[in-house]
């Protein structure tokens, strides 16, 4: 059910030009894939910040761009973006190639990631 959901889901970020974004309920869903509703839930009410920081990772600590003929047809369980967090550079965007066609998975880098969650925990 998860897999039809992100399949779903990414599908819709590549009808959106370029560089895919996700939006802010399109992150929680994919939040759904490593958390439970009920930590995200409990997270939520009792952790305000990490919360914050967990849905930035999951909205815009990283970007697709897609490649020459847009596709979804890669897109079943592929870009789950814990699954490639082991690849992303301390100071360099990755780019990481998920389909045939040269679609781009682009993961910031860790100092941008981090910069961003300093941000956070300094605006609340």
């Amino acid at each position: 059910m998860k897999n039809i959901g992100l399949t779903v889901l990414f599908g819709l970020f590549f009808s959106f030009g370029m560089n895919a974004q996700v939006t802010e309920s399109e992150a929680e869903s994919l939040m759904l894939a490593d958390y439970s509703a009920e930590d995200l839930s409990t997270m939520e009410s009792d952790d305000p910040v990490g919360y914050a920081k967990l849905l930035y990772y999951y909205m815009n600590s990283w970007y697709v761009v897609e490649g020459d003929t847009p596709s979804t047809e890669y897109l079943n369980d592929k870009i789950l973006i814990t699954r490639f967090e082991s690849q992303r550079h301390a100071t360099d965007e990755v780019e990481i190639t998920i389909s045939a066609e040269g679609a781009k998975l682009v993961l910031k880098s860790q100092a941008a990631v981090d910069a961003k969650c300093a941000e956070i925990e300094s605006e609340h």
